[in-house]
């Protein structure tokens, strides 16, 4: 839903999100039985993020159509350094 996949920052360009996890393995884990995506532990690690921008927000809760609506992806390069040198 919005609350959890939606992109926006005051008025401009916002849109759907998506991210891209990577499993570092249960070394990594908390153990727990409920361990997965969203977790405090280190085992899942957001290493992308796609943002859809296919609206205009005036900031005060009223979106328009863009017209030309644009993907905003974006890798960190820091975790993936991590992800490639465990």
């Amino acid at each position: 839903g919005k609350e959890d996949n939606f992109w926006e920052h005051g008025s401009g360009p916002c849109g759907p999100c998506s991210e891209i996890y990577f499993d570092r393995g249960l070394k990594y884990g908390c153990g727990k039985p409920t361990c997965g995506v969203g977790c405090d532990c280190d085992r899942f690690m957001e290493i992308w993020n796609l943002v859809f921008s296919q609206y205009d927000s005036d900031g005060k809760g009223t979106y328009a159509l863009l017209p030309k609506p644009n993907i905003d992806t974006g890798m960190g390069l820091e975790r993936l350094a991590v992800v490639m040198q465990d």
